[in-house]
């Protein structure tokens, strides 16, 4: 199978690939292969593409502009998706509230509400909004073509595997909650592959 990465690069992206291109023929798009999303033509990538697996993103939600531009990005994917069969979106667990979940001792579950895209987002909200908004663009654009999609909703994908620390040093609850092993990552990304499996995952491994 001909599998598309945009975001092939990066730290998810690197994970993913080397254990993929095992078994498939991996065409690899990121900026740090001098590749301009927003302005080349993407075209000659998607040929004979049966999967994009869909990972360009900054996860940088303090600095401001970068969630409308992931906005951007997808929207420019999009334009070069009509013959593609299967679409894996990389969402993220900040798309629900998950700090103030996990500190009251609530847990995440298909039932829990994402965050309201009709209230007024604090800077440390947005990267989650912008990820709300790409799932639904890729949700109406694959419902109209009939193309399978799978958004997965990542927790905290790290280098070493290790719990994610905040600025103070600290692990909180939360952090502790949302951790996504690589071997974890890696078996979910090749069971959308592999099954006809469609909707929206939470991906964690606790």
């Amino acid at each position: 199978m001909k599998i598309l990465i945009i975001g092939s690069d990066g730290l998810i992206g690197r994970i993913i690939s080397r254990d993929l291109s095992k078994e498939h023929e991996i065409v690899y798009v990121d900026k740090q292969r001098e590749i301009d999303i927003l302005k080349e033509d993407l075209s000659k990538y998607f040929k004979g593409v049966y999967c994009l697996i869909h990972l360009a993103v900054d996860s940088r939600p303090e600095i401001g502009g970068e969630a409308e531009k992931n906005i951007e990005i997808s929207e420019r994917v999009l334009k070069y998706c009509a013959n593609v069969r299967k679409i894996i979106n990389a969402s993220s667990i900040n798309v629900y509230p998950y700090i103030d979940i996990f500190e009251s001792g609530r847990r995440i579950d298909i039932h829990t509400p994402l965050l309201d895209l009709n209230k007024e987002f604090s800077r440390d909200k947005a990267y989650g909004r912008a990820k709300i908004v790409v799932e639904n663009m890729f949700r109406e654009y694959c419902r109209e073509r009939e193309i399978s999609l799978v958004n997965l909703r990542f927790g905290s994908v790290t280098y070493d595997e290790r719990f994610p620390v905040q600025d103070d040093g600290t692990i909180t609850e939360a952090d502790k909650q949302i951790v996504l092993r690589h071997n974890d990552l890696i078996r979910i990304v090749k069971k959308c592959i592999k099954t006809d499996i469609r909707g929206d995952y939470i991906c964690v491994s606790e």
